[in-house]
């Protein structure tokens, strides 16, 4: 745990699953249009990759990552000299889910 991240730098970032882009994803308005909230973009709201989405044909939600805000900051910079950073997200529910066996010490 890092201090400084925890204390003045903690920023949300969302990361898109498909393209692992931090400077990507927007908030989805049209998520539930039904909702007064989804369209005012509130917190909370499925942010969505909007190239990936266009390329896959569907929604492409992203997921949130707590990272310090000189990260976002080198992201952008990084982006000004036309250099594309990615961050490589898993699903560590599902990983742990395919790998544990329920049958394992199960008695008949």
């Amino acid at each position: 745990h890092d201090r400084l991240m925890r204390c003045s730098d903690y920023d949300v970032a969302y990361v898109c699953p498909k393209c692992g882009s931090v400077l990507t994803p927007q908030a989805n308005g049209r998520a539930q249009a039904g909702f007064l909230g989804s369209l005012r973009g509130e917190e909370g709201d499925p942010w969505e990759c909007p190239p990936c989405s266009r390329k896959e044909k569907k929604l492409v939600r992203c997921h949130p990552l707590p990272i310090p805000w000189v990260f976002r900051y080198l992201a952008c910079e990084l982006a000004a000299m036309n250099v594309k950073m990615q961050i490589h997200v898993a699903d560590r529910a599902k990983e742990v889910s395919l790998s544990v066996d329920p049958w394992k010490g199960r008695v008949d």
